[in-house]
């Protein structure tokens, strides 16, 4: 039976021609295509998916599908074969890893479906695609995620996030949740105004804003106060910044905050830490410019050191003990209390009562610093007796060591509450310590010093003695030497010798001797060749000329050079400059001769005193008995005038000669200078101007008169010298009074009412260097044989002893002004001036009168009788003592001259004092060596008249001791 099989054929050929081609779209396809069947049997794999895995497909086909799967992963791939299995035709889609033959592993995305198979059972048919690039970036960006979120979370910084719109928190670390003291769930979609007061929230809103609009660019807000809700008010660092959308458009806002509340108050601690640094080591630098200090003067050191440690520390009480020689007691030095302003010293506290204190002091590098001084250990044995009495808490006490062992204690107590010292204290502490350690040994360094001069001494003499040549003298020898060769060539020229004569090394070796004056050439020859001969000068005075051209005096010694074999081979000098020295001899006798001058002033100031008394005295007693239209009257006048003048002149010659017995008494400045003018005309000269601008307020001041006359005299003198060509003299007075407040001319001058006296003149005027030494005595700007120098240092003290200060100021070629500061003082009330009285009021009293002058003591014998009294008279004090031990008449009043040969008057008041201790004693001089108040007038019942006097002076003076004060 034929059957027509052709559609067969076709039907055939037509899968045969489909299979080919899918079996060539399997093969070419480049992506991983394999099939498996229901058992999980690999059944075909293309070439695409045998290279990626890297087999042969061969070893592929017929192996199971987990020989192409990780092993963690075989589990999952069977879960996903028996779904695809169970929904056949409906694709299944999963991702697992597969193992190349290699081990490597790779990350697969598969789509899977079950499809029929000719046998009627389902196989299933994978496309494969690889996307472990995609995979492993997907995890990483999955862990930078994480790790991102942890960093910010766990920051110790504040991160938040608000939204752009309302600026909602919509991210918060747990920094911040801290910081605020709420839960994030408590911030998240709130905003500052739910949490702080209205003004920080405004603050932070409107900085917010700024950088939404701010183009991108962070904002960094170096400090900012954020309130929270259990750590108070703290301090943020915090950078803002916005993040965009994909528009471009502001999304968020970042902020990071860092928490600087603690290191902003570090900060602060430490820059007022800084700042105490900065003083202490101001006022150490001062203290060490201290002239007391490096000096060696503790009675000027300590003060400074007690007071400034107590300023700057702080504390109520600094002080400085020192131990004695035998370390068993402590001795005040110097107690300076800051409450009362005041120093106190020489408190001694015996050492056996506290050896745990005084042991702790030796074991300290610095300072003991004890907070609780009174429980402390090592200071508690101070309490009982020392701290608890004067409610002293914490000390602080620095040893003073001198060569390692403590020698004495820098205490610094604090009065009240305990209190804790800080490090830089203490080192503070133990360099003010040592500041006192360094007046300490200041006296050390100056003995140390000597003995080092000393020694040198001696050594150059010894090498001198002992050496042929002076090459082994050190060039920096105090002595100028010079060497000389044979024929008189310098050969040694040390650097005092450049010093002294000016010219330097390299200017004189291999010359003769440059300094020998003009005209002594044959002179100086001589000497160096009685020198070569073997004669050696010793202290020889000459004069020598300095490279300047000005001549020095100098002292000179010279030796004979000898060589090995006794030959002469040169000779040395040895040079001092004596130029100061013969200078101050100049001043000396200078001074020896105004000294004589002024003895010879006082001498005939003090007969003239006598003279004048006698005189005025005889005046006074003719007028007395002469009637006023007597003509004699009138001429008896004009005596007792003259007479008055005379002794005004004699006073001032006194004041000169510095003779007179010194009183302070109240007077008016301005008069004074009134009454003296006359004389200060003469003493400038016709060709000076004197100008006086005197306040029209009185200037009233306490003082020596004849002092202040002196001073101004003084001033006029040295003004005249330096207006050699004519000029003005000025002298102004003002009432000045300053306060606390108010500027003070000189920082120097204390706040109080003054009499300002200056005197200026339109002289040459002086430099910087010479106005800084015009006070120091023996120092003058004038000639030699000009002035002694002592003028103005007397001036000084005159002013000095007044209660007053003075100042000096002058520029070259504008003149000078001295300015006087003497205090004001109350005017006394205003007495009536009366006329001499024609009769005092005399007495019954018996008086003894002692007096050397046989004028004078006729003059008061006959007055005092007139005035009523009885009179023992004596010319001596031996005289007197043995005429009142003849007589049994009771003595009221003993009157005496200050001045006598053999006994003075002082004296003879001694030796009968003590037989009548109620004894009044009148002295009466005209001449005294003091130059201030004599001692014994301080004595009760004891008064002084001052030649020349009236007899009505002398009547009242003793009314005034012998009548009661009523």
């Amino acid at each position: 039976m034929l059957r027509d099989i052709s559609a067969r054929k076709q039907t055939e050929e037509a899968l045969r021609i489909s299979q080919e081609r899918y079996r060539a779209l399997f093969e070419s396809s480049p992506e991983m295509l394999l099939t498996v069947d229901a058992q999980g049997t690999l059944l075909t794999v293309n070439t695409t998916t045998a290279a990626e895995l890297g087999y042969e497909t061969d070893e592929l086909s017929g192996h199971p599908a987990t020989l192409i799967v990780h092993p963690d992963d075989h589990s999952s791939m069977q879960q996903h074969f028996a779904d695809c299995l169970s929904r056949p035709g409906e694709v299944l889609r999963w991702s697992f890893r597969k193992m190349r033959k290699d081990g490597s592993l790779l990350w697969v995305r598969e789509a899977a479906r079950a499809v029929r198979n000719p046998d009627g059972q389902y196989d299933i048919v994978i496309v494969c695609a690889n996307v472990t690039e995609q995979k492993n970036m997907e995890d990483a960006l999955t862990q930078t995620r994480q790790l991102l979120e942890s960093i910010v979370e766990h920051i110790p910084h504040i991160v938040f996030l608000k939204d752009a719109q309302e600026l909602r928190f919509v991210q918060f670390n747990k920094a911040g949740e801290e910081l605020i003291g709420l839960p994030r769930e408590a911030l998240l979609g709130k905003n500052d105004f739910d949490f702080f007061p209205p003004e920080q929230a405004t603050f932070f809103t409107t900085r917010d804003r700024e950088v939404l609009t701010g183009g991108g660019t962070m904002m960094d807000i170096p400090a900012e106060p954020i309130q929270t809700k259990h750590q108070g008010l703290r301090w943020l660092h915090t950078k803002k910044l916005p993040l965009y959308d994909q528009a471009g458009m502001p999304r968020y806002l970042l902020g990071i905050s860092e928490d600087i509340t603690d290191r902003k108050q570090r900060e602060e601690i430490e820059q007022g830490r800084l700042e105490q640094l900065a003083v202490q080591q101001t006022v150490l630098h001062v203290l060490a410019e201290h002239p007391a200090i490096h000096g060696g003067y503790p009675s000027g050191a300590f003060p400074t050191i007690v007071e400034n440690t107590a300023h700057t520390l702080s504390v109520e009480r600094a002080s400085i003990w020192l131990f004695d020689d035998t370390q068993s007691t402590l001795i005040l030095q110097d107690l300076f209390e800051v409450t009362p302003k005041q120093h106190s010293g020489g408190l001694r506290r015996p050492t056996d009562g506290y050896p745990s204190f005084v042991l702790a002091l030796d074991q300290e590098p610095f300072a003991l610093s004890a907070r609780d001084a009174q429980t402390d250990p090592r200071t508690s044995e101070l309490t009982q007796d020392y701290l608890a009495p004067l409610n002293i808490k914490a000390v602080l006490d620095a040893p003073i060591r001198r060569h390692g062992k403590v020698i004495g204690i820098l205490c610094i107590e604090h009065v009240g509450s305990i209190r804790t010292w800080a490090p830089e204290e203490q080192t503070f502490a133990g360099s003010l310590a040592a500041m006192a350690t360094l007046t300490l040994e200041a006296s050390d360094r100056r003995e140390a010093q000597e003995a080092l001069e000393h020694h040198v001494r001696e050594r150059t003499d010894e090498l001198r003695r002992t050496t042929a040549h002076l090459e082994t003298i050190i060039e920096d020898s105090p002595l100028a030497m010079i060497e000389l060769d044979q024929a008189g060539l310098i050969t040694t020229w040390n650097a005092a010798a450049t010093a002294l004569f000016g010219w330097t090394k390299d200017e004189v070796l291999g010359k003769e001797l440059p300094y020998v004056p003009p005209g002594q050439e044959e002179v100086s020859k001589d000497l160096w060749t009685a020198v070569m001969s073997g004669a050696a000068p010793r202290n020889l005075e000459l004069r020598r000329q300095r490279k300047d051209g000005a001549l020095v005096d100098v002292n000179m010694w010279g030796s004979l050079l000898q060589g090995p074999g006794g030959q002469a081979v040169g000779s040395i000098g040895f040079f001092v400059d004596i130029t100061k020295h013969k200078q101050l001899e100049d001043q000396l006798r200078q001074a020896h001769k105004m000294e004589g001058i002024g003895r010879l002033a006082g001498g005939v100031a003090h007969d003239f005193n006598n003279l004048l008394t006698v005189i005025n005295g005889c005046a006074t007693l003719l007028l007395e008995q002469v009637r006023a239209e007597d003509p004699l009257h009138h001429l008896l006048t004009e005596i007792l005038t003259a007479g008055q003048r005379a002794a005004a002149l004699t006073k001032q010659l006194l004041a000169f000669s510095r003779r007179q017995v010194l009183t302070f008494q109240i007077f008016d400045l301005n008069e004074a200078l009134s009454s003296i003018s006359s004389m200060i005309e003469r003493l400038i000269g016709e060709d000076i101007s004197l100008v006086r601008n005197l306040d029209s307020r009185p200037c009233t001041i306490r003082a020596d008169r004849g002092q202040i006359d002196q001073v101004v005299l003084n001033l006029a003198v040295n003004a005249k010298d330096a207006m050699p060509a004519g000029g003005t003299l000025t002298i102004a007075t003002q009432a000045l009074f300053i306060t606390p407040d108010s500027p003070v001319p000189h920082p120097t001058l204390l706040p109080g009412a003054y009499a300002h006296l200056s005197i200026r003149d339109s002289g040459e005027g002086m430099d910087r260097t010479t106005l800084s030494h015009i006070f120091e005595p023996f120092f003058t700007t004038k000639e030699d044989g000009k002035g002694t120098g002592l003028g103005l240092a007397m001036v000084y003290g005159i002013v000095k002893q007044s209660q007053g200060f003075i100042f000096a100021d002058s520029t070259p070629g504008e003149g000078s002004i001295f300015d006087l500061y003497l205090p004001l003082v109350e005017a006394p009330s205003p007495t009536t001036s009366l006329p001499l009285p024609s009769k005092p009021h005399g007495g019954r009293e018996t008086i003894l009168l002692v007096e050397d002058q046989q004028a004078v003591r006729m003059l008061l014998t006959q007055a005092l009788s007139d005035y009523g009294y009885t009179l023992l008279e004596a010319s001596s004090g031996q005289e007197a003592l043995r005429l009142v031990a003849a007589t049994h008449t009771p003595i009221h009043i003993l009157l005496t001259d200050v001045v006598m040969p053999q006994m003075t008057g002082p004296t003879l008041a001694e030796h009968l004092r003590q037989q009548w201790p109620e004894l009044r004693v009148l002295f009466m001089s005209g001449y005294a060596e003091g130059s201030v108040l004599p001692t014994f007038l301080s004595e009760p019942g004891t008064g002084f008249i001052q030649k020349p006097f009236l007899p009505t002076e002398l009547a009242q003076k003793l009314r005034e001791l012998l009548d009661p004060i009523t």
